[in-house]
């Protein structure tokens, strides 16, 4: 895929596809601006007040958000991607929750957009620091919920002896 505009800063859906935080690019491309001018452009511009320079990262020699960025801002556009978007990110070690709850308290101000798609989920997923390895993972602990005892993740079995046996998603 060609990006068409070298100088341009890649952000929401766009850096979220990018980042290989969805699996999706969209059908407009996006990009950020500190200013924006008004013209009409082939692509979505979201002009942002409060990006700094650690913000901005480089994908494949692309200038992007960063993925922590890209997952607090794709709420302002894509509401219904950020859920899964924040869960992969974790697991593909790209950001921590600490890292989102960070920037989500750095940026977050009445009438800023995204925000409060992602403040829930976040709230909901720090009651369980646990980093799972897939989708299926994710779905098992958000239908345990509250429940206890809570399982431990990634557990490893091992026989009488000491032998390892296997290691399991979860365990009781």
């Amino acid at each position: 895929i060609a990006f068409p505009f070298a100088t341009m800063l890649y952000g929401h859906q766009t850096a979220a596809f990018l980042h290989g935080l969805v699996d999706k690019l969209p059908a407009a491309i996006e990009v950020v601006m500190p200013r924006w001018d008004g013209a009409e452009q082939d692509f979505v511009v979201h002009e942002s007040k409060d990006l700094i320079d650690s913000d901005i990262s480089e994908c494949d020699g692309i200038t992007v958000t960063t993925p922590v960025r890209t997952v607090v801002d794709l709420g302002a556009t894509a509401p219904w991607l950020v859920e899964w978007a924040l869960e992969r990110g974790i697991r593909q070690g790209r950001f921590t929750l600490a890292d989102v709850d960070g920037l989500v308290r750095r940026v977050a101000k009445r009438g800023r957009r995204g925000v409060g798609a992602i403040r829930p989920l976040l709230q909901e997923r720090m009651r369980y620091d646990i980093k799972t390895e897939s989708e299926l993972e994710y779905l098992f602990l958000k239908a345990w919920g509250e429940r206890r005892p809570f399982p431990s993740a990634q557990h490893t079995i091992l026989d009488a002896y000491g032998e390892f046996v296997c290691r399991a998603d979860f365990a009781f």
